[in-house]
């Protein structure tokens, strides 16, 4: 009886010492890694269970951020691999709060026991459960735009900064990470593309339809020319490029003369009238479609050449003497000088510089006149020929007594006076005015000189130089001595 009491008391301890043993050594974590979800409210998912001890195992897990749910059925041996790994699918539910981006908690293996009574707390550090909420991107409305470059509108939803157009297959983006990135594209059609968000495992796009309908461009010129400032017709040729005819335009001489059209083909020919030289741009152009030339399209520039030519004969002036030269401003075309007075002679009349004579003075008039492929413009120029002067002396030499004045008179020709007569007597210049043509020079050395004639001078200025010489011989008074006073007696 003893002996039995002590079998039994034995297999209670060794059966107690043995399960309290296999408690102590049981652990579990979840091995799988963090799960990432999108925008799903109950999720099934995987999970991979690394137990430590010796099956069979019962567990407790957390599946929401409040409740931990209990295994239904124990983990064999049968049911691990090598590792003592176990795959077991869960339902996790996981709703987002309105305008969160997300929602996470910590899924984790809390307690483990193998009996179902006794439980163990695990060591397991979780793995993260997150729920994703899925953004809401707007690539914004369709464009239709005029040229090659629109700016797009992309928005994205707050809920992520996570967002992008996008590459397209054709074309350029300033900035795929801008929503208002602009698109350019080289040749007009129709494109699509795609605004793109990513919110953690979520990703959402958008699309557009961008049109390009391009944008026309214009150049301007003209072969016309015209003959003076009297209105006259031209012609200008306006070339357009784009294909959505038809095409309107304005055009502007820059002064006070605006020209609006329409034209249906490619080639346009614009009648206008112009008065003298007048050049015109393109003010702007628009196309069938409404879509106006870019500014920089419409650079030329269409001059029309007035063929008359600016001719000017020169200014008026006085020619000292019966000679001169001509000073016309030549401009264009072929110059010729003509007078209908017969005392002028011309020695080229064509030459702009020509010199002229006159056989006597007098005011005579001269037109210059230019012809540039037979369009004339004439101009005049008059010109006052003054007869130098001359003057004659009627002696050269003089014979006096010293005291005695020397008088040397003289003719003055030209008719122009009053006259300066300019000299040197000795080393000193002297000038003496004449008011009559006929006169006479004075003087009263007091020894033999010679008198250098410099210059004549007229009213107007025109003056002859001189090289003749005056020459006064002075013989000295003598001085007689008649001897000393003395008182003689007698008769």
């Amino acid at each position: 009886m003893d002996k039995l009491k002590i079998l039994i008391a034995s297999f209670i301890f060794l059966s107690l010492s043995h399960g309290a043993y296999s408690q102590n050594e049981l652990d579990a974590q979840i091995i799988s890694g963090d799960i990432d979800v999108c925008d799903n409210e109950s999720a099934t998912v995987e999970l991979a269970i690394q137990f430590t001890g010796e099956t069979p195992f019962q567990y407790k897990i957390r599946l929401s951020p409040s409740a931990t749910t209990t295994s239904e059925d124990y983990v064999y041996n049968d049911d691990v691999d090598e590792n003592n790994v176990f795959l077991t699918t869960e339902n996790i539910s996981l709703s987002i709060p309105e305008g969160e981006a997300n929602a996470s908690f910590l899924v984790q293996v809390t307690q483990i026991s193998k009996d179902g009574i006794n439980w163990v707390e695990t060591t397991d550090p979780g793995v993260t459960f997150t729920n994703w909420a899925m953004p809401d991107p707007n690539a914004g409305a369709d464009i239709d735009s005029c040229g090659l470059s629109a700016v797009l509108s992309g928005a994205p939803d707050p809920v992520s900064s996570d967002y992008q157009w996008e590459a397209p297959t054709q074309g350029t983006l300033s900035d795929p990470a801008l929503g208002n990135s602009s698109y350019s594209v080289s040749s007009t059609g129709t494109y699509s593309l795609t605004f793109i968000q990513e919110n953690g495992a979520c990703i959402a796009q958008d699309e557009i339809q961008v049109i390009f309908k391009g944008s026309p461009s214009a150049s301007i010129s003209t072969t016309s020319e015209v003959c003076g400032t009297s209105p006259q017709d031209a012609t200008l040729q306006l070339s357009f490029t784009g294909a959505d005819s038809p095409w309107t335009f304005a055009l502007s001489d820059g002064e006070n003369q605006s020209v609006t059209g329409t034209a249906t083909t490619s080639e346009h020919s614009e009648q206008v009238s112009v008065q003298g030289e007048t050049t015109y741009s393109v003010l702007w152009v628009k196309d069938g479609n409404g879509c106006p030339a870019k500014p920089e399209d419409l650079t030329t520039t269409a001059t029309i050449q007035d063929m008359k030519p600016a001719t000017n004969a020169g200014d008026d002036f006085l020619a000292c003497g019966l000679s001169s030269e001509l000073a016309a401003i030549s401009d264009k075309g072929t110059g010729t000088w003509t007078s209908e007075h017969p005392e002028v002679s011309l020695s080229a009349i064509n030459d702009p510089n020509s010199a002229v004579d006159v056989t006597e003075q007098g005011t005579y008039t001269l037109t210059w006149t230019e012809n540039n492929n037979g369009c004339e413009n004439s101009d005049q120029v008059e010109i006052q020929f003054k007869e130098l002067p001359t003057i004659t002396f009627e002696k050269e030499n003089a014979h006096i007594c010293q005291g005695d004045e020397a008088s040397f008179a003289f003719t003055i020709t030209g008719n122009n006076g009053p006259w300066a007569l300019n000299y040197s007597l000795g080393e000193e210049p002297q000038t003496i005015n004449y008011q009559d043509a006929s006169s006479s020079l004075s003087t009263s050395p007091v020894q033999s000189t010679t008198i250098q004639m410099t210059s004549l001078t007229d009213q107007f200025g025109c003056e002859t130089i001189l090289t003749s010489e005056l020459s006064v011989l002075v013989d000295q008074m003598p001085a007689p001595n008649a001897g000393n006073d003395k008182a003689v007696c007698g008769i």
